[in-house]
């Protein structure tokens, strides 16, 4: 069992009896959940166990959203989410404890980078440039909190008066702190260094899921104001499906239902779809941010204008994921088992294409030999303009520049999320007109009725699974802690 705490939006050892909660017999309200995603099935779990009449509408053909596992290379590659960012006191961590989801903790120290050419990267030039990278970020949130001090011996709202602050991109801010430290003399870089730049630079838009020069240097760490789990990241070899199918056992899911509006002008609430029409006393919309920007699903009356606003403003970032499946291990050799490897780009116009590559076969098991990699920043227009088949090829011509007797791959997929038409992006990110108030602003129900989650909702965990599915109780508990019920009719 799982309490609720809804300052915090987590997850808490139960300290309360749940039927104390549990609505009566004859005052049952209804709640329609819009996706049944991470976030979608945790608000829904939630309010089933506190008794309330809960349906789950999704357009796909299955449960997850976002959260999407593969097994069609002889093993579960993510198109999704597959990785647990910080162990420590993750309910993440903790319901795959409950399932019996095993975690294979992930090394940062194990991965070798190599060039193009093959050649591995010395320890001293990947250990001397990552100190400067480090070291330009540490600059970075230094002139964050000038701006913000300045700001406040202003009297002014720290979240609006970094507004011009917030039009500067991480990349410009990254670059004029580079050439800092070149004009002053503090520093030389072969090029050897400066291609490694590139690759720090790439992975930060893997983890920012958008080119840098569209991420506000300003916030785009803004959640790092908040405690985060700690501990190591860890690789769901498993897949985050067993987790999925827990939290919708039991629930009431209509697949296939695409919804096309949400009338909430009246008492009750109009859930329209391609099929259906349900009437409910809430809904929470747990709607991809893109989703929501494309406005496929219209809203009567129209959603307020600050709440457009806020959604407009945070970027919905995209990566693609590639996975291919190999007759042989060909990697071994270099890699030594580690759990990816990494390619430093040849050029800072090849930055984001297969920087990072995944060994994904299940530690300790002889299984099908699989690698995944990650398309990402500008490298993105490549994939919306190129097939499959031929990413695939580049790839593994790449491959074969790095390793000796790399064979054909035997299958593959690469993902185009930009392009599915459910969900448009993979997570948000800090564009350059939006802040960290926007996260909260997405979260605000609008005339306690219609509710919002989802990873664009949750302003200390955004771009994570863990923090769609806290943003999921979140809004269970706003619904279960104020007491709303209905008379039955």
């Amino acid at each position: 069992s799982s309490g609720i705490n809804a300052e915090y939006g987590g997850i808490l050892p139960l300290t309360v009896d749940p039927s104390s909660f549990l609505i009566s017999p004859t005052r049952k309200p209804s709640v329609v959940v819009v996706g049944a995603g991470i976030s979608g099935l945790a608000a829904a779990r939630q309010l089933h166990m506190f008794g309330y009449r809960v349906k789950v509408l999704e357009a796909r053909d299955r449960i997850g959203g976002r959260i999407w596992d593969d097994q069609s290379l002889g093993c579960c590659v993510a198109k999704g989410a597959q990785i647990i960012t910080g162990c420590i006191n993750n309910p993440a961590t903790l319901m795959c404890k409950q399932l019996g989801v095993p975690l294979h903790s992930i090394k940062d120290n194990t991965c070798t980078l190599f060039e193009e050419d093959g050649e591995a990267v010395t320890p001293e030039t990947d250990r001397r440039t990552d100190f400067h990278f480090n070291a330009l970020l540490d600059a970075v949130a230094e002139w964050k909190l000038e701006r913000l001090n300045l700001a406040k011996a202003r009297n002014e709202n720290r979240d609006t008066a970094a507004t011009t602050s917030s039009k500067v991109s991480l990349e410009e801010k990254l670059a004029e702190l580079h050439k800092l430290t070149l004009s002053q003399g503090r520093q030389s870089f072969t090029d050897d260094e400066k291609r490694l730049i590139q690759f720090h630079m790439s992975n930060l838009e893997y983890a920012c899921g958008a080119p840098l020069n569209k991420v506000s240097a300003m916030w785009w760490d803004q959640n790092e104001e908040y405690s985060q789990f700690t501990g190591d990241h860890a690789f769901l070899h498993r897949g985050y499906s067993t987790l999925m199918d827990g939290l919708a056992e039991g629930l009431d899911i209509h697949l296939g239902q695409e919804v096309t509006k949400i009338d909430y002008s009246g008492d009750k609430v109009i859930v329209r779809t391609n099929k259906d029409e349900h009437l409910t006393d809430k809904v929470i919309v747990t709607l991809p941010l893109a989703i929501l920007q494309s406005e496929d699903v219209n809203f009567n009356p129209p959603l307020p204008d600050w709440k457009v606003h806020c959604y407009n403003r945070i970027g919905a970032g995209c990566i693609e994921k590639i996975a291919m499946k190999f007759p042989r291990n060909f990697w071994a050799g270099k890699v030594k088992r580690a759990d990816f490897f990494g390619h430093v780009p040849s050029s800072e116009e090849l930055r984001g294409m297969f920087t990072i590559f995944y060994d994904m076969n299940t530690p300790n098991v002889d299984g099908p030999h699989v690698l995944m990699s990650i398309i990402c920043g500008d490298a993105l227009s490549y994939r919306k303009e190129t097939s499959s088949a031929n990413i695939v090829k580049n790839c593994v011509s790449l491959l074969r520049n790095m390793f000796q007797d790399v064979p054909e791959p035997e299958d593959f997929w690469v993902t185009n999320w930009s392009r599915d038409r459910y969900s448009k992006m993979s997570y948000s990110y800090m564009s350059l007109s939006s802040s960290g108030k926007d996260y909260d602003h997405m979260a605000a129900e609008v005339e306690d009725k219609v509710f919002f989650a989802g990873e664009a909702t949750n302003r200390r965990f955004p771009q994570t699974a863990t923090g769609a599915y806290l943003s999921g109780i979140r809004e269970a508990c706003k619904i279960v802690e104020r007491g709303y019920s209905v008379p039955e009719i």
